[in-house]
């Protein structure tokens, strides 16, 4: 499966993913992530990764960088579209 990361914590490296399957969106916790020494994990980097559920849990195991900074405002443009305000449908 492929996903977008929406959130980077990378002290603790955790990440939230958005998934190609438009989902819920999936968990990767350090164990999970496989970087070569020379990558990092950033907001809107394109990645691909095994999905593994545990009830409502999503978890993605063996999480791989695919190709870094592809839609790097991702995250602020999610951000912004949910505080727009909601277009009502006009009825006759």
């Amino acid at each position: 499966m492929y996903g977008l990361i929406l959130w980077y914590d990378s002290d603790k490296k955790n990440a939230i993913v958005w998934c190609d399957d438009s989902d819920k969106l999936g968990y990767a916790s350090s164990a999970d992530i496989n970087l070569n020494d020379s990558e990092t994990l950033e907001v809107g980097d394109l990645v691909t990764f095994s999905l593994v559920t545990f009830g409502e849990f999503r978890g993605c195991t063996n999480l791989r960088l695919v190709e870094a900074q592809n839609a790097p405002e991702i995250s602020r443009s999610l951000l912004q579209a949910s505080a727009s305000p909601r277009i009502q449908a006009i009825t006759a």
